[in-house]
């Protein structure tokens, strides 16, 4: 009877993993569809793409001809990909896909190594559900899915109870790799911690095996990264962008990240549970009690009789092993709500580097209430089954991960517009000639060593990437000018005058009254010094030969 039951159990199991799959996939399929609506590369990525393609193109570097904020890994791995595999939106859509079902696999595996199937499938569907809202995706493959992938890629190798060598030196790399994709993810290396506490009170060869191969992993990254940085001849100019993150963001302001942590978790938990904020407050508060209640009755009193450290104690007990593997999830969540704080901004464009930490403390810190709580009970320990407790931690967990409304009807919203047909027909509707007229008229009009311009936004990106052509100034957005680069980037224009400008204004957070008052008025000498093409209105033309044009392009610099 066990035997049919247990084989009745894996077939139903199988079965639900089968429907999982499925669902992953229409998620994907949906993404997809949403996000080609469109036919071209478009904003944020493209201000990552255009400095990581440009070495391979012979336009410059990151860093030193592009003021780029993001980390090394980014343009480096973005730009591999765009030179061994193409440049299309075809080939960047496919590797962001790929990236997704990376992580929502990864995830999976994660949530298996922590809950029961059960659980899991409950945790993994409310992570789905929220993930794939569209307010979550704003943005075609943000840096943070990069993050994401890697801190997970980390993660898995780290998630064990007794990792080998070659675990650990993975888990360091991905780690380092992740935060240098994006540097929310920056701390989830301590992660690492409880292995490297369990080695510090066990074997001493096993800790300098364990610290040889955390510092192995970290070498390979930089290793890359310098590598990287000296081919194209950016280490210095990397260097300066690091000394300007240095004087703007302060890590070692501890006490700003506790005055953060409320107003953040305020937003999170109002942004996607129906779950009260002060509810969650309550939540982390009791936990915190009942595990210490559960350390007083089961630990103390034994420690004391054997005389042993609390640490050698705690992972000699039955439990070591569900110990260790939530010890480590908790501070992988621990270090994205660190790198999550010290970035203190709180919309939905950032949600994807945060969310799966969150749904992860939350669930956790559920079950071990639940656990524990029951195990301090003796009337539940003698008159219910291990079952009941699993079914009210899993109705408990289910209760803390509820979507609010609002992303329920987005995921609705979602499919009832999908359209399969439209779909496919999207997939061949993408980077047409006529879709990229004006770049094309600006590449046929200059020649490879000639810049051009581009006002204002985030999207300047697509005019330098489709006409191949590369920016007068390294600070090609202007969005991120920092103040004391102001005399840079006025000295870079009016030395090289762009051989074309595209100026458009709309669509851009950039307070472009004052920019051309303090900065450069390119109002000013589009009627001074152009010539409006006679297609495309945003698009203008030198009016006078190069040495005129320069003198007269100096119009827009604010008199003094």
């Amino acid at each position: 009877m066990t035997i049919k039951k247990f084989s009745s159990d894996q077939s139903i199991q199988r079965y639900v993993t089968v429907v999982v799959a499925l669902v992953t996939l229409s998620w994907l399929a949906l993404q997809s569809f949403y996000k080609l609506q469109t036919p071209l590369l478009r904003a944020d990525f493209i201000s990552t793409l255009v400095p990581g393609i440009a070495p391979f193109k012979g336009l410059g570097s990151p860093y030193l001809n592009y003021w780029e904020i993001r980390p090394p890994a980014l343009p480096l791995m973005t730009g591999l990909w765009g030179a061994l595999i193409g440049t299309s939106l075809w080939s960047f859509h496919l590797l962001w896909l790929l990236f997704l079902a990376g992580i929502m696999w990864m995830t999976w595996v994660i949530l298996g190594r922590l809950f029961s199937f059960w659980e899991k499938i409950l945790i993994y569907f409310a992570f789905g559900l929220l993930f794939f809202a569209n307010s979550v995706q704003t943005q075609f493959f943000p840096p943070e899915i990069n993050g994401l992938f890697f801190s997970l890629a980390g993660l898995i190798f780290a998630l064990k109870n007794k990792p080998f060598n070659r675990d650990i030196f993975f888990s360091s790399f991905f780690f380092i790799l992740a935060g240098q994709m994006k540097e929310v993810f920056a701390l989830v290396g301590i992660s690492l911690l409880p292995h490297f506490v369990i080695k510090l009170f066990g074997n001493k060869q096993e800790l300098w095996q364990f610290v040889r191969n955390v510092v192995a992993g970290i070498a390979l990254a930089a290793f890359i990264i310098l590598i990287y940085l000296l081919l194209i001849e950016a280490l210095s100019a990397y260097g300066e962008l690091l000394a300007y993150k240095s004087s703007v963001f302060n890590p070692t302001d501890f006490g700003a990240l506790f005055t953060r942590l409320s107003p953040a978790l305020r937003y999170l938990t109002q942004r996607f549970f129906i779950l009260p904020y002060r509810a969650l407050l309550l939540l982390f508060a009791t936990t915190g009690v009942v595990l210490f209640l559960w350390f007083k009755k089961n630990i103390t009193q034994t420690l004391v009789k054997k005389n042993q450290r609390i640490v050698q104690f705690i992972f000699s007990q039955p439990l070591s092993k569900t110990i260790t593997l939530y010890a480590v999830a908790l501070l992988f969540c621990l270090g994205s709500f660190a790198g999550y704080l010290m970035q203190n901004r709180y919309n939905h464009i950032y949600d994807i580097a945060i969310l799966l930490s969150f749904i992860l403390l939350i669930a956790l810190v559920g079950k071990i209430f639940i656990h524990t709580l029951l195990n301090l009970l003796p009337v539940w320990q003698k008159h219910f089954s291990r079952s009941m407790t699993f079914m009210l931690s899993l109705a408990f967990i289910g209760l803390l991960l509820m979507p609010n409304q609002q992303l329920w009807s987005e995921n609705f919203s979602q499919i009832r517009d999908y359209n399969p047909r439209l779909h496919a027909a999207r997939w061949f509707n993408t980077e047409k000639k006529e879709q990229i007229s004006m770049e094309t008229k600006i590449k046929n009009n200059t020649s490879l060593t000639d810049c051009i311009d581009v006002q204002h936004g985030w999207n300047v990106g697509q005019q330098y990437y489709y006409s191949q052509r590369r920016p007068c100034t390294r600070f090609f957005l202007t969005n991120i000018l920092p103040p004391e680069k102001i005399s840079e980037y006025q000295q870079q224009l009016v030395s090289n005058p762009p051989a074309a400008l595209v100026y458009i204004t709309v669509l851009t957070d950039l307070n472009v009254e004052s920019f051309e008052q303090n900065i450069f008025n390119f109002s000013k000498v589009i009627d001074a010094c152009f010539i409006q093409d006679d297609e495309f209105e945003t698009l203008y033309w030198p009016a006078f030969e190069k040495r005129e044009f320069k003198e007269c392009f100096k119009k827009g610099l604010p008199e003094s």
